[in-house]
Parts: C-alpha cells; structure tokens; sequence
C-alpha cells in the first residue's frame, strides 16, 4: 500500500513487535501512561438526629434565643439541674429545624451525664465521629483529637453534645472555627464553658393544657376539663411531667390519675410547685416496671407470687444454717454472725423486691448475690453428705435461684466499652481481681490436699460449688466493668449482686487477722484446719478489688484522663 502523502507519520522509541499504521487518528495514542487519578469520594454527610418530638409545643422564645447565638457562637448551652424540663427536645426540635445550616452532617452524642458511673469518655466521643465522618482513626487519643479537630474547623456540621456531665467533659470536644456547631444539654455545671447560654423556662398554663391535648387529645381534654387542669396545675409547666401523666392515663379517663396524684404522699407533701412536678414524675416511674416482667410457663401463676419468693428464702436460709450448725462449733465464733448477716441480706433483699421502685431491682440483685453463696455452699455440702437436710438445702437453693432470675432485668449489652486505661484504673482493678480470684482457687484445691481436710472438693460436686461464684460473681463484676448496660436497671442488678456476695466474704476473710489459732476461712466456701496467712492475704486483696471497683464504677468513679486535665 502506497503511503499517502498528506499524511503525518512520526514514531520515536522502541517498540518490540509489529506496527500497524492507520490511515486516519484523531487525537492521541499514548503508551506507558500512568492511571487516570480516581475523582476524589465525596465526604460522608451523616445525620444522626433522632426524630422531632411530633406533641412539642411552645418555645418561640427559645428558638428564636437558638437562632441568634447559632449566628454567631461555636457553642450553645442549654442547662438546667431539673429533670424533665425538654432540654434535650428542645435541641433536637430546633436542630431538625435548622438542618440546612450544617450540610456536613448532623451528630447526636449522648454523653450519658446524668447517669452515675456511665458518662462518656471524650475519647470514645472523638472516634464516633471519625467514624461517623469517613475518617479513619490514628492511632492514640492525642492524635485522634487533633484530627477531630483539624476535621471540624473545615467543615459545617452540628454536634449535639445530649446529657453532658459538667464543662470538664464537653470541653475537649468544641469544634474551633466559625463552620461547625457544638449543641450542649445537660443539667451539670457548664457556666464554665466558653458557650452562649439559652434560658429555658416552665411552659404556662395554656402551653401545658396545649402539650397535654396533644398526647391525650383535645375531645379528651375538653370533656374533661376540671381533672385536665388539675394535672396541668400538678405537673407546674414541666413538660416531662405532663408527658408522664399522659401516658399514665393511657386511654382511660384523666381523673384516674389526678385522683392517684391527690393519694400520693410525695405529691401532697410538695413545699413547692417544682418539687411537686418531680413528685409527680417519681410517680410516674413507680407505676412502670423498672425491668422485664416475670417469663413463667404457662399454668404456673403462682411463679409471680411475692409470698411464694418469701416462703422459699426462709426455707433456702434455713436450710443452710441447719447444715453448717454441725461444724460450727469447730469453727471460729465469727462463722456465726457471718450466716446472719447473709440472712439479714437476703430479708431485706426479699422486702425490697415486693416494692414499686428502683429498689426492686436492687433486692433481686442482692438475693441473687446470696442465693450463689447458698448454691455454692449446697453443691459442696451435697459432696459431702447425702442426708435429707442437705439436699432440702441444695433444692431450695437452686428454686430460690430460678425464681430471682425469672425477675432479673436484661443483661445483655450494647457493646463492649473500650476506654482507655487511665480513665478507668477501677476496672482494672476488677479485671485483675476476678483474675486473681480465679487463680487463687486451684491453689485452694493444692493447699487443701496438702492438709488434708478433704479431697472431695475437687470431686464434680464440690469443684461446680467452688466454680459457681467466680463464675457468676466474677461475670456480673467484668459486666459492670467492660461492657455497657442497655439501662440502669441492668447495672443496679450487677453491682447488689456483686456487693451481697463480696461484702460479708471480704468481712469474714478480714477476721482471719484475729489470732485464734483455730480454723481459718479462704472463701470459696472453704475453712482450713490452720491459717494460712498468705493466701487469706491475697484472696482479702482479690475480693476487696472486685468490690471495691464494682462500687466505684457505679457511682460515678468512671473518670475521664481529659476531665482532670
């Protein structure tokens, strides 16, 4: 083919094999190019807000106060130490409203101020939304916080800081700039932060009357409207309280619970109108279940019985001091307040149970702690003597258990708690004790060889009795330290649990002290023919850590490395 001679052929470089030429190419054929860069992904924009309460009524003030300081402000506080007053709908309501402001996201971070033990570390909140951003994580908190805010100065995105605990936790987590918004609730002291405050008052009466009619409904409202004004009066403007009063009703009339409300002594025993509105919310939590009703199969009612629960506890308490009166006499004189103290627990554990409030949960958990040790004590006393009393004891037992977890609440978690360590030494603490604990069990089964008192325990029987409380105890102790509660029912249960097993042994392990020279107690339901120092040591150091740790990871030791900075 005969080359044509308008056309332009040029060819430079090397080229192994063979070459084609084409008559007519527009444009340009290159070869060796690098890869088209990808177009960059567009940022993730997440929206996080829960939905806006559909009965919120009134609070033009308030908006129109959240609209000014949003203007100029990087932080807005809402606070206010009453419960129940609509900080966090508030929030919410207005933070829907004005969604477009933010087109870089909207994130809701509950910091669980309110809740002793439980509020957020800063760190946890700093990687929630790096993670809600798109952004990986680098590695340690002080980067990490470096990069949320490297993040947040270039970009316009709303952070609704819910239930923040004091200035201390929320002060890490302001975003610099002007583009990004901190949101802040709670009811702890944040006059220290450097934020714009909004004022929240009490609705008045036709706000109250308004909010009441939209939960219940007007025609229900208007039909009756002396027992609706007198709730509106109770409840003193605060809508959690009108809202409680609401739900209370339910579909019945309105005087029902205004009749209730006159009956109740905390209402009728008000000084003052706020207090009267907290007394009506305490109410109104009396009349819900603080955790999951009694599960029985079906044909067995009687399962619910308060009485039933009462007779099996005598019966599950005597039984065991019957069984341990035979050795009592060779034991030394603080083994016997030591059962009575057990008892005393578990009476005031049942007492508690048959109340409306949170004390409930509280009782079943301090049966329950009791009940292991009662169990513990069955299965190694079954291992030792078959007689009728003995297995009276160990039945009882394991029905008292049945019926205290029938009651129990829901122990299942949300997620695993990751915090770090210097945050938290208490759940260290607990974690190396329940670890100890552990350990210093199969050195009790070496130790009681070596005497000789009996090596039955490592038998089936008495090794389930001795597993049982590291098993159980130490479980609800890890629980109340690692893992997050789904409510704090979840956590009272734990931690009565905890403390009625732990507390008398700790006590009894303590007397060990008292020269006697006589039986010494390791725990584990185990007493030794000799003391034996070291060990009483280290198993008093174990269960002093696990409870000790448990009690003050639930009332509010769960401290932050940035709040104390």
């Amino acid at each position: 083919m005969e080359p044509d001679p308008q056309a332009h052929t040029e060819l430079s470089g090397t080229v192994d094999g063979d070459v084609a030429m084409v008559r007519d190419v527009h444009g340009n054929i290159i070869f060796n190019a690098p890869p088209p860069t990808p177009a960059p992904a567009a940022p993730r924009v997440p929206d996080q807000l829960p939905p806006a309460t559909w009965h919120f009524t009134g609070r033009a003030a308030a908006l129109a106060e959240l609209d000014a300081a949003a203007e100029t402000a990087t932080a807005v506080v809402i606070t206010d130490p009453t419960p129940g007053l609509g900080k966090s709908t508030l929030a919410v309501h207005w933070a829907r409203l004005r969604a477009d402001r933010f087109p870089d996201g909207r994130l809701h971070l509950d910091l669980r101020g309110s809740r002793p033990g439980h509020a957020r570390h800063p760190a946890d909140v700093v990687r929630d939304v790096l993670a809600a951003l798109g952004e990986p994580a680098h590695r340690g908190d002080d980067a990490q916080l470096s990069q949320y805010r490297t993040l947040l100065s270039n970009r316009r995105v709303l952070l609704l800081l819910d239930d923040a605990r004091d200035a201390d936790q929320v002060r890490p987590l302001l975003p610099p700039g002007t583009g990004s918004l901190a949101l802040v609730t709670g009811r702890g002291r944040l006059g220290a932060l450097a934020a714009r405050p909004v004022a929240l008052g009490d609705l008045d009466v036709a706000e109250s009357t308004e909010l009441l009619a939209r939960v219940v409904g007007t025609a229900r409202v208007e039909a009756e409207r002396a027992a609706a004004h007198h709730l509106v009066l109770c409840c003193a403007g605060l809508p959690g309280a009108l809202v409680a009063v609401a739900t209370a009703a339910g579909t019945g009339p309105l005087g029902a619970p205004a009749a209730e409300l006159d009956r109740d002594p905390g209402v009728r025993a008000a000084p003052d109108p706020r207090t009267r509105a907290q007394a009506v919310i305490a109410w109104s939590r009396t009349r819900e279940a603080p955790h999951r009703p009694v599960r029985v199969p079906g044909g067995a009612p009687w399962l619910r019985d308060h009485r039933v629960l009462a007779v099996v506890a005598a019966v599950a308490a005597a039984c065991v001091i019957g069984v341990t009166s035979e050795y009592l006499s060779d034991t030394p004189w603080f083994a016997v307040p030591y059962y009575l103290l057990r008892c005393a627990i578990l009476a005031v554990a049942v007492a508690w149970i048959g109340k409306t409030d949170h004390r409930r949960v509280i009782g079943v958990g301090a049966a329950f702690g009791t009940a292991v040790n009662f169990l513990a004590d069955a299965f190694v006393s079954a291992n030792q003597n078959g007689r009728f009393l003995v297995w009276l004891e160990l039945l009882s037992a394991v029905f008292l258990t049945v019926l205290l977890v029938l009651r129990a609440p829901r122990l299942r978690p949300d997620r695993v708690r990751w915090l770090p360590p210097a945050g938290r030494p208490a759940a260290i603490a607990v974690g190396a004790g329940v670890l100890l604990w552990f350990v210093l069990l199969f050195i009790a089964f070496q130790v009681d060889e070596y005497y000789g008192f009996t090596t039955t325990l490592i038998q089936t029987g008495g090794a389930l009795g001795m597993l049982l409380p590291i098993a159980v105890v130490g479980g609800l102790a890890l629980y109340t330290a690692a893992l997050e509660p789904p409510d704090d029912g979840a956590t009272r249960f734990a931690e009565a649990a905890v403390l009625a097993y732990l507390v008398p042994e700790v006590l009894l392990l303590l007397t060990n002290l008292i020269p006697t020279g006589g039986t010494a107690y390791l725990g584990h339901v185990v007493l030794f023919p000799e003391p034996v120092a070291w060990l009483v040591a280290l198993e008093t150091l174990a269960a002093t850590a696990i409870a000790g740790g448990v009690g003050w990871l639930t009332r509010g030791g769960a401290q932050t490395r940035w709040s104390r900075r």
